[in-house]
C-alpha cells in the first residue's frame, strides 16, 4: 500500500496569477508542483481531476481554494462526484482562540514545520520569495492574522502569493465534518 498523499490547489483570480497545484507526502516532502494560467473553469476542473487520478490521491486529502473563481470550480468537482475540501482562507480556523481565520492557522501550520525542520520544499526562488514575502500582525485580541493579498499588493508591490497559497493548502489537515441526516 501506498502513503497517502495531500494536495493543495490555488486557484488564480485575475492578470499575470497562475493556477497552481502541490502535492506532499505524508513526510512533509512537496513530491509535485504544476503552474497553469489563462485557462477557463472548466479547463482547470479537467486538469484537477486529471492531477487526483494521476496521482491516486483521495478527494479527502485535496484542498482547493475555494473563494472567487475557486467556487466555480470546486462546484463543478463536487458536481463530478468527487468531494474534495473547499477552504475559505477568511473562514474559520479550525483554533479559533489562536488564529483569526484558517489562512492565519494554515501559514502558522508552516511556520511550526519550517521551524521543527519537517517540510521539504523544492528549490524553487519564486516560492521561497512568495514564502518570505508574507506579512502577520497580531490582533487586539491576541489571534495570529495573515496581511491580506489585497494590502500587501497595495503596500509592499507584490503579487498574489500563489505557490506559497498552494503549499498551505497541501500541508492544512482540516477536520473533516460528516453532517448527520436526520428523518423527520
Amino acid at each position: 500500500m501506498t502513503e497517502p498523499l495531500w494536495m493543495g490547489i490555488d486557484i488564480a483570480r485575475k492578470g499575470d496569477d497562475n493556477c497552481v497545484i502541490t502535492i506532499r507526502d505524508t513526510k512533509g516532502r512537496v513530491i509535485y508542483t504544476d503552474s497553469w494560467g489563462k485557462t477557463d473553469l472548466m479547463e482547470s476542473t479537467g486538469i484537477i481531476l486529471q492531477k487526483i487520478e494521476r496521482f491516486n490521491i483521495d478527494p479527502k486529502n485535496v484542498n482547493l481554494d475555494a473563494v472567487a473563481l475557486g467556487a466555480g470550480i470546486y462546484d463543478r468537482i463536487r458536481e463530478q462526484k468527487v468531494y474534495i475540501n473547499g477552504i475559505i482562507a477568511g473562514g474559520d480556523a479550525m483554533d479559533k482562540e489562536h488564529y483569526i481565520n484558517s489562512r492565519a492557522e494554515m501559514y502558522d501550520n508552516l511556520r511550526k514545520r519550517f521551524e521543527a525542520g519537517t517540510i521539504s520544499i523544492p528549490d524553487d526562488q519564486d516560492l521561497i520569495a512568495q514564502l518570505s514575502s508574507i506579512r502577520f500582525r497580531i490582533a487586539s485580541d491576541k489571534k495570529l492574522q495573515i496581511v491580506s493579498k489585497e494590502e500587501m499588493e497595495r503596500t509592499y508591490h507584490s503579487k498574489s502569493p500563489d505557490k506559497a497559497d498552494s503549499l498551505a493548502l497541501a500541508f492544512y489537515e482540516p477536520k473533516i465534518k460528516n453532517p448527520q441526516i436526520r428523518w423527520l
